[in-house]
This record gives structure tokens, sequence and C-alpha cells, in this order.
């Protein structure tokens, strides 16, 4: 290991310490923490990376890296599949942290379940986790709600993985409208896995339900459907109760919150009357 943390090495002693990697096979592990590395030193770091079939832990907290440098080293360790950890937390930009925890997922194959709520991941930073989850097939459980992921590509292309299995998408929090559902519709027709969808606190409104009320007739798999907190009204709610009608297997629809009144309310009571689908 070679340990230079809380040092004033600056981007010119990053580049010393790229050329050490390059003539040096033994190290294994690298701290640079705390040591005034900024997105030029980075990049120094992330084309040593390329070539690099040796190093497994590197370790830049605490620096002065920006979205550039995040985005280097993110692109550098694409092919390198000899790091398994980066630690990256204690910078000024947020895509650090997004970069960081994709490798994580990437390296990690025992990975079930990972949390990622709350992280102000956005439209782009989806994309470090698109390259990441390809190589973990354990993954069942993602949560990426209540972030900033507003675009249907970003969302689509976490549904188009050709290793994708998890069995529940949380898509919570994130302002989505029928517009974006009905952009959705063919990934989620498409996918055969997908047990479990939360659309909690959207935008959801009588068209978006009838999209999916139409997932729900066709689907053979879905079991739950949360849409709490959204703007369906009564109309929608037919929409959702005639597909109930045709589905044998989906047991759970959460509809609290909604715009649904007394016309609404009947045709789901009507449509749960030879079922044991929970409504709440």
């Amino acid at each position: 290991m070679l340990d230079l943390r809380n040092n004033k090495i600056g981007d010119q002693g990053a580049l010393y310490v790229t050329e050490a990697l390059r003539d040096n096979t033994k190290i294994v592990a690298l701290d640079l923490q705390s040591d005034k590395i900024g997105d030029k030193g980075v990049k120094y770091i992330a084309d040593a990376l390329q070539n690099n079939t040796t190093l497994e832990e590197l370790d830049l907290r605490l620096n002065n890296i920006g979205e550039k440098g995040a985005q280097d080293l993110f692109n550098a360790l694409q092919n390198n599949r000899t790091l398994k950890k980066l630690h990256l937390t204690g910078n000024k930009n947020d895509q650090c942290i997004l970069v960081e925890k994709a490798i994580r997922i990437k390296h990690k194959k025992v990975l079930t379940s990972f949390d990622l709520r709350k992280n102000q991941i956005g439209n782009e930073g989806v994309n470090c986790f698109v390259n990441a989850l390809k190589n973990n097939t354990n993954l069942k459980h993602l949560y990426l709600d209540e972030n900033e992921i507003t675009d249907s590509k970003a969302v689509s292309a976490i549904l188009r993985f050709r290793n994708y299995n998890y069995d529940c998408l949380r898509l919570d929090f994130y302002g989505m409208g029928d517009n974006l559902i009905e952009l959705l519709s063919s990934d989620l027709q498409r996918n055969t896995t997908i047990q479990h969808i939360t659309l909690i606190t959207n935008k959801i409104g009588d068209r978006g339900a009838q999209i999916l009320a139409s997932l729900i007739r066709n689907s053979m798999r879905l079991i739950s459907l949360d849409l709490r907190s959204n703007h369906i009204g009564d109309q929608g709610a037919s929409y959702l109760a005639d597909a109930l009608i045709n589905n044998t297997t989906m047991t759970t629809l959460k509809l609290r919150g909604n715009e649904i009144g007394p016309s609404g309310t009947k045709y789901l009571i009507d449509a749960q009357q030879n079922r044991t689908v929970s409504l709440c």
C-alpha cells in the first residue's frame, strides 16, 4: 500500500504518483485522501488506471474533485476489471458519490438490494448506474425514488438492461405525468420480471391510469401497484377496475390520496367482488 494522505501533493504530485503506478506492479492500494487534488490531477490518475492491472483500492476522499474529474474517472474505469474499491466522498461535486456507488455495484456481485434514495441523482447520473448494473445479475431491489430523474429516457435505460431481473420498481416522488407513463409503458410491457411497482406522489391522471390498466390486464406477473397521492379520478378508477376483472395475479392496488369519487369507488368495489385484491 502507498499511503500519502493528508499531504499537499496537489495535481503535480498526482502526476508523479501515476508515473510510479506505471512502473510499480506491486501497489494494490493507494491512499490520496485530503491531498488537494483537483480535476487536472484526477485526469492523470484516470489515464493511468486505463492500463493498470494491479491497483484494487483507491482513496480520493476530501480532495477538490469536480464533475469533470468524476467523469474522467468513470470513463477510465469502464474497462478496468481490477479496481474494486473507490472512495470519493467529501469532494465538491455530487457526481463523485455517484461514481463511487456505481463502482461498488459493478464489483459487488453478491449485492441484492441497493438504496440510492435522496441522492440528487439526475438524468445524466443515471448513466453511471446503467453501465455498472450490466455486470450485476443478482440485484433484485434498486431504490431511486426522491431523486431528480425526470426524463423517461433515463428511467427507460434502467428498464432495458439485458440482465434486468429486478422484481421491484420504485419511481416515487418523480413528478411523472401521463406523458412519461405513456413513454415507459412499452418497456414495462416487455419486462417479464417486475412484480411490484410503486408510483407514489407523481402526477398520474386518468390517462395514465388507462395506460397502467392495460399493463394490469396483460401482465401475468404483476402482484402489486401503488398509485397513492396521484391525480386519478373516477374515469381512471373505472379503467383500473375493468383491468382487475381480467387479472388473476394482482393482489394489491393502492389508490389512497387520489381524486376518486363515489362512482369510481363503486367501480373498484364491484371489480373486487369475485377477487381477493386488497384496495387501500
